[in-house]
């Protein structure tokens, strides 16, 4: 029932709006709680958080409409990169026929052979998901040793700053297993690596890479993406990207689509467990999913794109309050009492 609902509001909004590409922000978020019948989180199991129990759902958010298009709500311990694939297939087969582009965005739970296959190769797909073609994605990669020694012999005239961040970002020349032999038309890989220096410190830390005398400390981070480079902009998923503009477009991801999880938590009380038992807390969550659905339409509908990003504190201030808010002063009863007591009426 929720997700025939969530799917009207969905078809509606994108006939509306006259979408025909969209992008899906994937993402797991950990929900602590303090019932024991909860299982332990990974966190916990890690050493992160100690003792911690909790669940944690899986989301799929599409920032053009501001709506959450699938959740699945899921036991503390399951891996953060467990049914991604499911999730996305499941997405997917609901969109309408007038969206015929897709992007998708995710941490490093998607760093997965099976995912990166199949955005990129069509006929990998159910035959019903084969009209997207190749969909183009952003994935944060691992930082393995290969991956390590491929940031640390980056030339220098390779790395370009990102305006704005203190980031430097370059197009690594790294080939990995999963790309590695001849090229196919339309599964080009490509990996974009970003720097950020450590100031005070010479060499490489031990998460960073290998040391190197006389050099600063920088902290890496790594992305494997099909978005194509301008020059080759023939292949991929047809999207051509400066590695500049690649590493922007994952960070839009930790954007809204780590924000929408506050919003699900904190302002829809969805991080409120209601019960010990996993299937009422499935269905608040998922209640809670939908709630932020409908706002969003009405966000969308009221205050126009402007609004699609107000948080639910604001919309209650500014309308939901003042809709049924009466201000009665006490000061003006007693001033009429006064007068109506001093009134003399003659009677003659």
């Amino acid at each position: 029932m929720i997700e025939a609902v969530t799917g009207r509001l969905r078809d509606r909004l994108i006939e509306v709006l006259q979408l025909t590409e969209l992008t899906l922000d994937l993402d797991a978020t950990v929900r602590a709680s303090g019932k024991r019948e909860a299982l332990h989180t990974y966190r916990s199991a890690t050493g992160q958080a100690p003792g911690e129990r909790g669940y944690q759902p899986l989301s799929a958010f599409c920032p053009e409409l501001g709506m959450v298009l699938g959740t699945e709500f899921r036991d503390g311990n399951v891996p953060a990169e467990g049914r991604n694939l499911e999730m996305l297939q499941r997405v997917l087969s609901d969109l309408p026929p007038a969206i015929e582009r897709v992007w998708v965005r995710i941490d490093g739970a998607g760093y997965q052979k099976k995912l990166v296959r199949f955005f990129n190769d069509p006929a990998s797909r159910p035959v019903v998901l084969r009209r997207f073609g190749v969909i183009g994605f952003v994935v944060s990669e691992d930082l393995g040793e290969e991956m390590k020694e491929s940031l640390a012999r980056t030339p220098e005239g390779w790395w370009g700053p990102l305006p704005g961040s203190g980031l430097q970002c370059a197009d690594l020349d790294h080939v990995s297993g999963w790309n590695a032999g001849p090229k196919q038309a339309g599964q080009l890989l490509r990996h974009v690596g970003t720097r950020r220096a450590l100031p005070g410190e010479l060499g490489f830390g031990p998460d960073e890479g290998p040391v190197r005398d006389g050099a600063p400390a920088w902290r890496y981070r790594a992305y494997l993406s099909n978005l194509p480079h301008p020059v080759e902009a023939g292949a991929g998923a047809g999207l051509a990207m400066s590695a500049a503009e690649v590493v922007r477009f994952a960070h839009e991801r930790c954007g809204r689509g780590e924000e929408v999880h506050a919003v699900l938590k904190d302002d829809l009380a969805g991080g409120m467990m209601p019960s010990g038992r996993f299937g009422i807390n499935a269905a608040w969550w998922h209640l809670a999913v939908l709630s932020l659905n409908l706002n969003a339409v009405l966000r969308r509908c009221a205050l126009g794109r402007a609004g699609l990003w107000t948080r639910m504190k604001q919309v209650r201030r500014h309308w939901v309050y003042l809709v049924a808010r009466v201000v009665r002063h006490a000061r003006v009863h007693r001033a009429l009492g006064r007068m109506s007591r001093s009134l003399t009426y003659d009677t003659s």
